[in-house]
């Protein structure tokens, strides 16, 4: 089956926003009127389907996507948030749907450890995806501005000299900040730290500015902001290349991790039968969404980046492996429900 993704699809999805609010998507302030797509829509209400709670980053920029699917496709968008398990209740939800065009949804990459801890899903069968990976998010490692530790290398130094004795930040076991410092355990011997679980993002960088933590491995919308408000110094990010928000702060690769390289990703799925002709309009009108400076602007400031591009085979081969090493990394952990 072809799975829809091509190399017009390098999108991305910022994983927070600026606000939008209700239940059908209003219009906001730039171009409210395009070029429909060559065939009328088949429904003409849209159910966008959050694995998030309304009111959230993710929703919010939901939304915003919600909003500028309406204006091209020329119909109703209405954002359905599921929120629950990690995302598992919405994309449920979403692979349960009729492939009849009126529900799409957001798939994000924290989904992958949910199916590598035993959640009942299968991303490469429940789903068509549109745009397999919209975004890339980094995360940056931190510390208050006050710590000792001026660099990634000077942390990375006292951790293997203190094993277990300093304690960082995360959303509880298999959140993206526990799965990014097993990641580094793996790399660098002797690395060894406790993770304190946080209900949130935001608690867990309160935590660090009043110093109730060592450190912290958060994403960078959360992160950034503090950063340049002088409260906590950011020592490394974990992409591939530095973020445009955060120039200065180089990669875990250059300080001292070679090859080390971890992002978050959310993209855009139907349900698996979703059928050709309306997943290559759904792509064409993406591809349209991402040209427009206001939306490129909303991704840009929440420390997000447009994915590159990647064939349907690509990202089919990307996300089995990637299922296959959280799968064993889980298994290591003892993470398996």
């Amino acid at each position: 089956m072809n799975t829809g993704i091509n190399r017009r699809q390098a999108l991305v999805l910022g994983m927070q926003s600026a606000a939008a609010t209700g239940l059908v998507i209003p219009s906001h302030t730039w171009a409210q009127t395009a070029t429909p797509p060559a065939f009328k829509w088949p429904v003409d209400t849209l159910k966008f389907v959050i694995p998030a709670p309304a009111g959230g980053g993710v929703d919010q920029f939901c939304r915003r996507v919600g909003e500028r699917l309406a204006v091209h496709l020329g119909i109703t968008v209405v954002p359905d948030n599921k929120p629950g398990a990690s995302g598992l209740l919405g994309v449920k939800a979403l692979a349960s749907a009729a492939p009849d065009g009126g529900t799409i949804g957001m798939v994000h990459s924290g989904l992958i450890s949910v199916q590598a801890m035993g959640g009942k899903l299968d991303l490469l069968k429940e789903f068509r995806p549109i745009v397999g990976r919209f975004n890339e998010s980094q995360f940056v490692v931190a510390v208050n501005a006050d710590s000792q530790h001026k660099s990634m290398a000077d942390l990375l130094k006292e951790i293997v000299a203190k094993p277990g004795k300093l304690n960082y930040g995360t959303g509880g076991q298999g959140s993206p900040a526990h799965i990014v410092f097993e990641q580094l355990e793996e790399k660098i011997k002797g690395l060894s730290a406790q993770d304190v679980p946080f209900k949130g993002a935001m608690e867990s960088v309160n935590a660090l500015v009043a110093k109730d933590i060592d450190f912290l491995i958060g994403v960078m919308s959360t992160v950034q902001p503090h950063v340049k408000g002088g409260r906590i110094r950011a020592l490394a990010v974990t992409g591939s290349t530095r973020s445009a928000l955060l120039p200065d702060v180089p990669t875990v690769a250059e300080s001292g991790v070679p090859g080390f390289s971890h992002t978050a990703w959310g993209g855009f799925f139907g349900p698996s039968k979703l059928p050709d002709r309306l997943v290559t309009a759904l792509q064409d009108t993406f591809a349209k969404i991402i040209k427009e400076p206001e939306f490129l602007q909303i991704v840009a400031a929440n420390g997000s980046q447009i994915a590159k591009p990647e064939t349907a085979a690509e990202f089919q081969a990307y996300l089995r492996d990637a299922i296959v090493k959280e799968s064993a990394l889980m298994t290591r952990l003892g993470l398996k429900t």
